[in-house]
């Protein structure tokens, strides 16, 4: 009977298995975390979990019985199977397939979803947006639907800039987003979120306050979150290109750390139209670290990067200036030669020690050192250059031009500067909630601190070819100066918000601030234009002033000049009091209040032997307006309405004349006004799911009354401008953008992508011509720009066409010579092939296309070919051997250009843009301690990202 027993208990304790194996129909490759479920017949659930780096599943039942059986993923129908599971059950392989294949019992259909929407973020699928291998995140971010990063490293998802860049929801790199761009891999991400981020009081206190943020998160692929990974890149090419980095890190639940290096001198020109800093020679080298701690009560994120780049840059330029009813041109020429030393850091700590408090602390760090050399030629001319020759600057050329009469000027000026400068901000911040929902104190103190010092030597040699001196010849005006200015910056502020729930949803929210401003200047200069005829024969080098110091006939301290020596103070004390109402719920988010700013200023100025003490007292309100209808959380409409006053700077103010430099002589004006600035804002976004839909508009609007601008007296026989700040009306901008991108069929396949974009300026200044009456000009530039992109994907190729356009059109009202219109297009396609043998490659071929500029030579047609071949080795394809052509036909070149108020400028830069680069990259990953030598981790022939994963 024991025996018996026993063998029942045995009996009835035996564990039943069912297994399988979860595959894509299209490539025949595992799915990763797929989730596996089986349920009881109370729809209880009996079993559970989720599909393994290669696709395996196995779960364990403790009885028979009736069993329904559900897989699922993201992108995937649910795959049900309802059965009597006796005994072991051996599933086979589940493929999911596409939604066009007709389906039996076992096979789901589906395509990877390249977009997923929850609540008001937007996550986006790495894996459905392929990148050449080894490309950093800022590759990924160009692919995502209507995202753009412009040449300055500016990010915009569907029209909004975005401000900070997050790694599985943690800060990374706060306040240097090139860290991130440059040196994250695309191959540990597996999906990217969109979502507006709460400011850190609107977090803590729980009640809204309209200030947040626009952020991307960076979401790991799962299982590195407890573990270690390591990517190396070296890169060696024609030309004397090559790369070097290397990212290594160690993640846990509660701990993560990374680290990252790299020195390149390839302008970090990314593949298929990627961002590239063009604007000379340029060698970076970078190392960085950052790290977050995540506890229950504590929390604490801090990032540390030390940056050493150096630049040679050479420019060439030509600009129209828009001063005078007589046309006046420029063209230049020179170097720049650079070195700099960077170190930032930031730091976050938070800790609630209860739910009812919150203490947090930041801080921003950072310290400059930079040297430059600097030579440059600078002609003026009274007529259009390009009229006469196709070169200006050819002395022949020159000399033609002053025999002609229409040679104004000429400079020739080396320099060479050195800065020196640190840079802290700290914040400190206490929250406490009381027992009443939504009812707050808020406490935060602020203090700045910023040392800087500067020191300069330039040599200046001014030529005026129609103003004549004594002896009957040119007249000329050569200086050499060495200015040393060191200045001091102290900013501290404290301030105390309290917000009252009065009713349902609604709030009030009153303010105070105090912040105490100091600043001082003592900027020394020393003349030593005596002794230009004892430098001859010196070259410029960094910080070299003592080589032309040691030349002097008399001591160092008695070349000062005190006329030139400034001493300048600056103290101002600012109240500020807020006022804001605040009515919240799921759908309508209302904002209104108003500040009463309270200003009190002190400048103390000596200078050209003149003691200048001036106080100011201001007082002024800004009232201010928000609102927001959220129609879901996908569908949003924003307005703001809000105005600012900027008071005149001190200096401005002095009615002092600062003739230093003979070509710009500046005025102060005492009777300058503030400016006030009006703003409105509207932006609309509406996503839908099916088809990846998404619209964004946005639409922005700024007037300025009583601005600051420049009232310029032009001499148009010495090209000379004698500039005094006025107040002027008339300055407005305004500008518009639209964004849409779709698929164009269920299955994903076609997409298309548009962005579309309106800015206007209306410049406004005055000038003088010498001897004549005061003129207001007015400025008017509209810019167009149009990008469309259309493409086609599957599994083993992808391929776009592209068409990108922007038109200048600029009038000028008292200068008819200064209208201009230019075109910039481009159009091309891209292609990417991944091949069985676990090959992929890379096209990328655009025509890139300008019109409308004064020199002949910039009105170009550039053909830029980009390819790419890259294969993977190694039995898990740690290791891939790249090797990539950038501009083959050697077509690209470097040109920019510019419009303000004052003038138009065209300029173009040196660059080495043609040249192939043969690239090794290796990755390692340990998870859980062991080293992942079957994973798929870093990508198959097919294109999908497989990963393995840790489960416990």
């Amino acid at each position: 009977m024991t025996v018996f027993f026993m063998m029942l208990l045995t009996a009835s304790a035996q564990k039943i298995d069912v297994k399988g194996i979860v595959l894509d129909n299209d490539t025949q490759e595992p799915m990763i975390g797929a989730a596996v479920k089986i349920l009881d017949e109370s729809e209880k659930l009996a079993a559970g979990t989720v599909s393994d780096a290669e696709g395996r599943f196995a779960l364990h039942l403790n009885k028979k019985g009736l069993y329904t059986i559900s897989i699922t993923t993201i992108g995937y129908k649910p795959f049900t199977m309802k059965c009597h599971i006796n005994e072991t059950l051996q599933l086979g392989d589940v493929k999911l397939v596409s939604d066009n294949v007709m389906l039996d019992e076992a096979v789901v259909t589906g395509t990877a979803a390249k977009v997923v929407v929850k609540g008001d973020t937007i996550s986006y699928n790495a894996a459905a947006y392929k990148v050449p291998e080894g490309s950093p995140i800022e590759e990924l971010i160009r692919r995502l639907p209507g995202a753009k990063i412009d040449d300055n490293g500016k990010i915009t998802i569907n029209g909004k800039e975005i401000k900070k860049i997050l790694l599985d929801g943690k800060e990374f790199m706060t306040g240097d987003n090139d860290a991130a761009l440059k040196n994250i891999p695309v191959d540990i991400i597996r999906n990217v979120k969109s979502y507006s981020k709460q400011s850190d009081m609107a977090r803590i206190t729980g009640v809204e306050d309209g200030e947040e943020e626009e952020v991307i998160d960076f979401g790991i692929v799962p299982g590195m979150n407890n573990g270690v990974f390591a990517n190396a890149v070296a890169s060696y090419g024609t030309h004397g290109r090559h790369q070097e980095k290397v990212m290594a890190s160690k993640f846990n639940d509660k701990f993560k750390i990374m680290g990252f290096g790299n020195i390149t001198n390839t302008n970090e020109a990314g593949f298929h139209g990627g961002r590239a800093h063009n604007e000379g020679e340029r060698i970076k080298r970078g190392m960085g670290v950052n790290m977050n701690l995540t506890l229950p009560k504590f929390e604490l994120d801090f990032g540390v990067r030390a940056m050493h780049p150096s630049t040679h840059a050479e420019t060439t330029s030509a600009s129209q200036n828009f001063v005078s009813s007589f046309s006046s041109f420029g063209n230049s020429a020179g170097y720049n030669v650079s070195s700099a030393t960077r170190i930032v850091s930031f730091g976050r700590a938070e800790w609630r020690p209860d739910s009812m408090n919150t203490i947090m602390f930041r801080e921003f760090v950072r310290y400059n050192k930079n040297d430059n050399k600097i030579q440059n030629s600078q002609y003026t001319f009274s007529e259009d250059p390009y009229l006469y020759f196709g070169d200006p600057m050819s002395p022949e050329n020159i000399e033609e031009a002053h025999r002609q009469g229409f040679l104004t000027n000429s400079r020739l000026n080396t320099t060479m500067n050195y800065d020196n400068s640190f840079n802290a901000n700290f914040i400190a911040m206490f929250n406490h909630k009381f027992s009443k929902k939504g009812r707050n104190m808020h406490l935060r103190a602020n203090l700045r601190y910023t040392d800087d010092e500067k020191k300069d030597l330039t040599v200046s040699d001014v030529h005026f070819y129609n103003i004549m001196n004594s002896n009957g010849t040119d007249s000329t005006y050569v200086t050499n100066h060495f200015n040393h200015t060191p200045v001091t910056t102290w900013i501290y502020s404290g301030e105390a918000a309290y917000t009252e729930p009065i009713a349902k949803n609604m709030y009030i929210q009153m303010k105070y601030r105090y912040t105490r401003n100091e600043k001082k200047s003592d900027k020394k200069v020393y003349d030593f234009s005596s002794e230009m005829d004892r430098f001859d024969g010196i070259v410029p080098r960094y910080r070299g002033w003592n080589d032309y110091f040691a030349r002097l006939q008399n001591p160092f301290d008695t070349y000062i000049d005190d006329d030139l020596c400034r001493y300048s103070r600056h103290a101002s004390d600012e109240n500020k009091v807020s006022l804001v109402y605040k009515y919240i719920d799921k759908k309508i988010q209302f904002t209104a209040g108003a500040d009463y700013i309270n200003q009190h200023t002190s400048y103390r100025q000596n200078y050209q032997g003149i003691f200048k003490d001036t106080v100011r007292n201001v007082n002024y309100f800004a009232p201010s307006m928000s609102f927001r209808y959220k129609i879901n959380d996908m569908n949003k409409l924003n307005l703001y309405v809000y105005n600012y006053t900027n008071q005149p700077s001190m200096s401005d103010l002095m009615d002092i004349t600062d003739d230093t430099d003979p070509l710009n002589i500046h005025k102060g004006n005492p009777g300058l006004k503030p400016s006030v600035t009006n703003t409105f804002r509207a932006d609309y976004y509406n996503f839908k799911e099916k088809r990846n839909r998404s619209i964004a508009a946005d639409v922005y609007l700024s007037t300025t009354r009583n601005s600051v601008s420049n009232a310029i007296e032009y001499d148009e026989r010495t090209g000379g401008r004698t500039i005094t700040p006025e107040n002027i009306n008339g300055n407005w901008t305004l500008s518009s953008t639209l964004a849409y991108s779709t698929e164009l069929d269920k299955a994903g396949k076609w997409n298309l992508n548009t962005f579309f974009a309106y800015d206007h300026q209306n410049y406004v200044n005055f000038f003088t011509p010498r001897g004549g009456d005061r003129k207001k000009n007015t400025t008017r530039d509209d810019v167009y720009t149009a990008d469309i992109k259309g493409g086609y994907r599957l599994g083993w190729m992808e391929a776009e066409l592209n068409t990108s356009v922007m038109y200048n059109h600029t009038r000028n009202v008292l200068q008819p010579d200064g209208n201009f219109d230019s075109w910039k297009y481009s159009y091309g396609t891209t292609l990417m092939f991944n091949f069985p043998w676990n090959m992929s490659v890379n096209s990328d071929i655009r025509m890139h296309s300008r019109r409308g500029y004064n020199d002949e030579g910039m009105n170009t047609n550039e053909l830029i070919w980009n390819a790419q071949i890259t294969q993977s080795l190694l039995k898990d394809k740690t290791l891939s051997l790249s090797l990539q052509f950038y501009d083959i036909l050697q077509r690209q070149s470097t040109v920019t250009r510019s419009v303000t108020a004052m003038m138009r400028n065209d300029v173009s830069y040196n660059s080495v843009n043609s040249y192939a680069m043969l690239s090794m990259i290796y990755k390692i990953n340990i998870i859980g301690g062991k080293r992942s030598d079957k994973d798929d981790y870093y990508g198959s022939h097919k294109g999908r990202r497989n990963y393995r994963r840790s489960y416990m």
